[in-house]
């Protein structure tokens, strides 16, 4: 009976690695209960590994109940007796769920315990438990633990959320380890992320600070690294709190070379600015930057139309590009779903405005722009302007025809839109995110409608984090802009 409970573990390790071979291990499940009570029989008491009865859908049901009625006292009690192939059933949100209301209730006792035998079974329990686990060690003040759960994730090959690094950077760089959390800040920005909300789009203010305050807090700090930081937000276009201000308003107080003084300011339409005297960067992309951007962007949305399993989408994109080799370039693409939709605030439902397009398509049409439409609806032959390219996409591939399209053409069209395209950087290469979002806020022109009138916004200048040889300038959340200058000692 020992060689067989023996055997029976291993080949429950083997399922634990290979999820493909579960329904298998059922039936081996199945194959030693018989046996076991074969042995029973025959000498009067069962083997050495203990099964339970239960399922892992009825442990599922059962933790569940246990969460929903406050029980969670109790969700230790049936982990631990379950078998193994029970756990190995549960699905990562219910590890997610677990970690997460012992992590709330500080029950980091229970937690750890948990922990061990999930990873002496070798479960995947999921990103999303294990970013829990993270921010229960950080709570504990144990970033080393923290740290080598991050590890485990890397060399597990899962996704790692920009969420999973944000409390790990935070801790250590509160606790004087600057260069780790430097180098996790690095690391995070290399990875591409996903996420329902823009998390994946900004950091949390208080990691910032953080990040900041640790390059002059310490004797052995390095000064200058706190440029890593405004270096990201000059890239991403994220606009600064005031909270990070006065972060960055103590770093250049403790400046070990130069003094430094700030002040408020304004910038003026064209960019200069009133305290300085200097004009912020406009933002233009240089030709190589242009160049690497543009064949990025035409190689990755080929290759996303090329491996696309629908026929239709396929052609439908062959269409498109033949279409831009038969038409003269543009100097406005127009974003035809982001103009024309808008929300009636009383059902919450979305209605296409044709009437705002054409008006928007008429404004540009009366500069002698060349302009061309895109959009995933049909319009009626009345609402169509006159001199204007108007090309209908698949529902949810506009954005990507816009891009093509503007690179096709150079970079060089203006993009008319209400939309921020942010999150399409990550299909890209890490090495052109800057490059795009620099030209994302260069090139597009904004719309605003209020009682059917229009007003147009077009930047002629970054309206992010710059610096130069002597000054320093910072936008804020609220509009309003800070200047920093070197002064003579």
């Amino acid at each position: 009976m020992q060689n067989a409970t023996r055997f029976y573990q291993n080949y429950l390790r083997i399922c634990v690695q290979n999820k493909s071979m579960l329904k298998n291990a059922t039936g081996m499940c199945s194959i030693f209960s018989k046996y076991s009570q074969l042995n029973r029989n025959k000498h009067g008491m069962l083997g050495t590994m203990p099964l339970t009865t239960s399922t892992g859908e009825n442990l599922e049901k059962s933790i569940e109940m246990d969460l929903k009625s406050g029980k969670e006292s109790r969700i230790f009690e049936r982990l631990d007796k379950a078998d193994d192939l029970s756990l190995l059933r549960l699905p990562k949100r219910t590890w997610g769920s677990v970690f997460y209301i012992l992590n709330q209730n500080e029950d980091f006792g229970t937690l750890d315990k948990i922990r061990a035998k999930i990873k002496d079974l070798n479960i995947n329990c999921g990103e999303g438990a294990l970013t829990t686990l993270i921010k229960s060690y950080v709570r504990r003040n144990q970033h080393i633990n923290a740290v080598n759960v991050l590890d485990q994730m890397k060399n597990a090959g899962l996704l790692r959320h920009t969420r999973t690094y944000f409390p790990i950077i935070t801790n250590l760089a509160e606790n004087g380890h600057q260069n780790k959390a430097f180098e996790l800040f690095d690391e995070m920005h290399h990875y591409t992320f996903k996420s329902k909300k823009s998390i994946t789009m900004s950091i949390p203010p208080n990691m910032t600070v953080a990040l900041i305050k640790s390059c002059f807090q310490s004797e052995i700090s390095e000064y200058n690294k706190a440029t890593e930081v405004l270096l990201w937000y000059n890239h991403s276009g994220q606009l600064l709190t005031l909270q990070i201000l006065n972060a960055i308003k103590e770093w250049l107080d403790n400046d070990p070379v130069n003094s430094w003084t700030m002040k408020d300011c304004h910038i003026s339409k064209e960019g200069l600015c009133n305290n300085c005297g200097k004009y912020l960067d406009s933002g233009h992309l240089t030709s190589n930057e242009r160049e690497e951007l543009k064949l990025d962007i035409l190689n990755t949305i080929e290759g996303i139309f090329n491996s696309e399993g629908k026929a239709g989408k396929r052609e439908s994109f062959c269409k498109f590009v033949t279409f831009l080799k038969q038409c003269s370039p543009c100097d406005v693409i127009i974003d035809g779903m982001s103009i024309g939709l808008s929300s009636n605030v009383q059902k919450q439902k979305k209605r296409f405005n044709f009437n705002t397009l054409l008006k928007v398509s008429d404004h540009f049409i009366q500069q002698e722009r060349k302009v061309l439409v895109l959009l995933n609806t049909s319009i009626p032959p009345s609402f169509l302007s006159n001199n204007v390219q108007y090309f209908v996409s698949d529902a949810g591939d506009d954005d990507l025809y816009i891009m093509y399209a503007s690179a096709m053409w150079n970079m060089a069209p203006f993009l008319v839109t209400r939309d921020k395209f942010r999150e399409h950087r990550f299909l890209l290469a890490f090495h052109n995110h800057a490059s795009y979002m620099k030209w994302i806020r260069s090139h597009t022109i904004r719309v605003s409608v209020k009682r059917d009138a229009l007003t147009f916004h077009r930047q002629k200048y970054d309206p992010v984090v710059q610096t130069g040889n002597s000054s320093w300038h910072f936008s804020l959340v609220d509009g309003s802009w800070f200047c920093a200058r070197k002064v003579a000692i």
